[in-house]
Parts: C-alpha cells; structure tokens; sequence
C-alpha cells in the first residue's frame, strides 16, 4: 500500500517512538536530512525496516556512544533518488557476526542434550529489513568492523 511519504517525516517519528530507549542507554542521535525528501512507500512497512534498523543501532552502541541517521539525495543516479545510513560508534561485528546477522536463523552452533540438538539463533532483524527494503525497489548494505560500529546504507528509488 504505498502512498507518497517524506522520509524526514517517517524517521522523525521513527526516533521519536524510541527517544526513551535511547535517553536512557545514555545514547546521542542525530537525524539529518531536509524535508522533500519524498518518495512512494508503504510507510507502515518502510517504518519496520528502517526501525528494525534503529533499534540494532541503538542495542549494539554503549553508553556514550551516537547514532547518525542521514538523508542524501542521491547525485542523477536514475534508479536510487535517496539515501538513507544508520551509522553508530559501537561494538560492530566480525565479519563472521555480520554473515551470521545478514542469514538470519541460521544456527549459531548446536549442541546436543537429553532432548536432542538445540541450537542458539541469530533474529530475523537484517534479513526482514532487507526484504521489506527490496520490496519497495530498494538496496540495504551493511559494513561493521568490532570496534569501530556499523553502517547500514538503504537507498530507495
């Protein structure tokens, strides 16, 4: 059900929904971007993804740390108009991590009791973000380095 949204608008609402959270994890976030910055969206589902998003940002930065959140036009590129990053200071993740975080309920490693194999599981976070941003034409790539935090990059046409 895609209607004409800003994306300012949706992310504004996005942080707002999670300012608690984030005041009290002792976490900065900044949202830059312009008004204008419309395109055609489901924003209930865009709102899932780029909120999913967030909130991954927001679990995986300590105390002290900030969160980016920026809106670009993109420069004449006929099938991506906007982009869209979440970037956060925090912990990252090996490359490792992030193939496990990118398959989504893969099994982390099994192990086996009286009641058989039982195996520890990864959510369903990026995997759903990025077929709920694929759904709308768009693109999600992820970079992390431990230590240095993680950058998530949507751009949408």
């Amino acid at each position: 059900r895609k209607e004409r949204i800003d994306l300012l608008d949706l992310l504004t609402g996005l942080v707002r929904e999670r300012e608690a959270t984030i005041i009290a994890a002792g976490l900065s976030l900044d949202l830059k971007g312009r008004r204008g910055r419309v395109i055609a969206a489901d924003p209930r589902q865009l709102g899932r993804a780029l909120g999913n998003l967030i909130d991954n940002a927001v679990a995986g930065t300590p105390e002290g740390g900030r969160i980016v959140i920026e809106i670009r036009k993109m420069a004449d590129e006929a099938d991506r108009q906007v982009e869209i990053t979440i970037a956060d200071n925090g912990r990252g993740m090996t490359s490792q991590e992030l193939a496990r975080a990118l398959g989504g309920l893969k099994p982390a490693n099994v192990k086996t009791n009286r009641e058989g194999p039982s195996e520890k599981r990864t959510g369903l976070g990026i995997p759903l973000a990025r077929q709920l941003i694929e759904a709308h034409d768009g693109t999600l790539e992820i970079a992390s380095r431990r230590g240095s935090g993680t950058t998530a990059t949507i751009r949408l046409p």
